[in-house]
């Protein structure tokens, strides 16, 4: 369950409760660069599939200005985001590889399901519907759902939507 600040911000980035967007594009797509679907996917796929979410990061605000940047700068570079837009990053070989890789190299059956940090942190799911973070080799996070997440990166940044 989504909390209210994280409703917010989904909100300002174009996501309603009720969303459901069209599954079989995202089906015969994964189905073509060699993924199978599964039940927790797809749902995340309804529910959240093109998104792109970006949010206010003041976190992040503090060590830009430790640096040097102006707060009108440290403001723009004070930014997060989540990239839910997976046929776009699957139109790229690379990212294919890279997604069928990681899934070998932990011997998991992992699904892509976006990014974030401007594509430095690839999403997954299981089979299960757990969510993990994934970076340079290793696995970063794990979350019990996608909500669980958004909830806890949200409070974890102090996130707050972009006026």
């Amino acid at each position: 369950m989504l909390t209210e600040q994280s409703i917010k911000i989904l909100k300002a980035n174009g996501w309603s409760e009720n969303r459901s967007i069209d599954f079989e594009r995202y089906r015969k797509t994964f189905k073509e660069k060699g993924f199978i679907a599964n039940d927790y996917w797809e749902e995340v796929v309804k529910r959240y599939g093109g998104l792109y979410i970006e949010y206010y990061d003041p976190s992040y605000m503090e060590d830009m200005l430790e640096i040097g940047k102006t707060v009108d700068e440290a403001r723009e570079k004070a930014k997060g985001n989540f990239d839910f837009n997976i046929l776009e990053l699957l139109e790229k070989d690379y990212n294919v590889k890279a997604y069928h890789g990681i899934a070998e190299m932990i011997n998991k059956n992992f699904l892509p399901i976006g990014n974030c940090n401007y594509e430095s942190i690839s999403l997954f799911i299981d089979q299960n519907g757990k969510v993990y973070m994934f970076m340079d080799g290793e696995i970063l996070d794990e979350y019990e759902s996608v909500d669980d997440l958004l909830n806890k990166e949200f409070i974890r940044t102090f996130a707050e939507v972009i006026e």
